[in-house]
């Protein structure tokens, strides 16, 4: 069988057209992926970016089946939160299982209180992460409301960052 010979003008012409599906393509990947920035910003818009070297040792932690801590200070206070296992989970749902009808603002409140106990590892120079729930539970209630609310927030901010890490992986951003 005879090789078919494809005149020079052809050929330049195909490899135009591979040429210019190949910039589109990358052209659209690079939408796609600013497409899923802007999504993550407006997702978490607190958090902002995250860097390459963070998504790796928040990684590192989960394939060690370990917690991924972040400490943070504020005007002389240290504090660090954790992600918490879904054991810990689980003992939070049972903790709110026990609590007999309340009103809804109470419940929100409890829920409040067993979720930071469970997230704050470490207050100023005081060990928490080796003290039970309940104990935690009656550390933080000793705190002054303020300190309470600045805790919280900083353990939403901390929940925001590590699911947008989450989706991240998930994404393959990484």
């Amino acid at each position: 069988m005879a090789e078919m010979v494809i005149p020079q003008d052809i050929k330049e012409k195909i490899e135009e057209i591979e040429r210019k599906k190949a910039i589109e393509e990358a052209a659209n990947q690079r939408e796609e992926q600013e497409r899923k920035k802007i999504e993550d910003e407006e997702k978490y818009p607190e958090v902002g970016e995250i860097e390459d070297s963070e998504l790796s040792a928040f990684w590192d932690c989960m394939l060690r089946k370990d917690h991924y801590v972040e400490e943070f200070e504020l005007k002389g206070l240290k504090f660090s939160v954790s992600t918490r296992s879904s054991e810990d989970v689980k003992v939070n749902v049972d903790m709110l299982d026990t609590v007999p009808y309340a009103k809804a603002a109470s419940i929100s409140f409890y829920q409040m209180e067993i979720l930071l106990a469970s997230a704050l590892v470490r207050y100023g120079e005081e060990e928490l992460g080796t003290k039970t729930i309940e104990e935690r539970i009656e550390f933080i209630r000793k705190l002054p409301a303020p300190i309470t609310i600045i805790l919280t927030r900083k353990m939403n901010y901390f929940d925001s960052k590590v699911f947008k890490m989450t989706d991240m992986i998930l994404a393959g951003n990484f």
